[in-house]
């Protein structure tokens, strides 16, 4: 597998150093690891990444709104997470 450039956008600095160290570990280079949404969206323009790793709500600005304003001028693979509980009593 060939290593990948990875901006890694998330607002809790721990989480994001450890998913930074991990990718690296993995061999895969961390162009960036960014906080706000202005932030993301200026990484993606700048590093262009192969991948976005994203939390999907950022104490300023929202993650989903950041790739949205990526994918209008380029495409990057993305994936998002999140902290939020998921409900697990949901009626199907």
């Amino acid at each position: 597998m060939r290593a990948l450039r990875i901006l890694v956008v998330e607002d809790n600095a721990v989480i994001g150093m450890l998913l930074a160290m991990t990718l690296q570990a993995m061999g895969h280079e961390v162009c960036a690891t960014e906080t706000t949404e202005d932030g993301a969206v200026a990484a993606a323009l700048r590093c262009s990444p192969d991948l976005m790793i994203v939390d999907v709500t950022l104490g300023r600005g929202s993650g989903i709104n950041a790739v949205e304003t990526v994918l209008r001028t380029r495409h990057v693979p993305h994936v998002y997470m999140s902290g939020a509980p998921v409900r697990t009593d949901r009626p199907e």
